[in-house]
């Protein structure tokens, strides 16, 4: 089995925290529910590999910018120190990393 590189084990850790909170915190999903996203971030040997996981986050990261876009600069403040407190990345830093250029 290949080896998950160092850098992309961070953003894949990174994300799964992120995506986390903002699906328990903004879409109200609770973290005990089946469908919280923290219940499929597990690579599964010979079905889903972490670099497959990755992608998923990374799109799901990309659907908080859309479910976001229209946040005033107070939300976007307001979600990013919940973000703070919690030790994950923030909207405003995902906004900037993933974002469309």
């Amino acid at each position: 089995m290949a080896r998950f590189p160092e850098q992309k084990e961070q953003e894949y850790q990174e994300l799964v925290a992120y995506v986390s909170l903002f699906a328990t915190a903004v879409w109200g999903i609770p973290k005990e529910s089946p469908e919280h996203p923290s219940h499929f971030v597990t690579p599964v040997r010979g079905k889903i590999s972490k670099s497959q996981l990755l992608a998923g986050l990374r799109q799901a990261a990309r659907d908080t910018l859309e479910a976001t876009e229209n946040y005033s600069p107070e939300k976007i403040k307001a979600f990013d120190s919940e973000c703070k407190k919690h030790q994950v990345l923030t909207l405003s830093v995902v906004r900037e990393r993933y974002g469309r250029k």
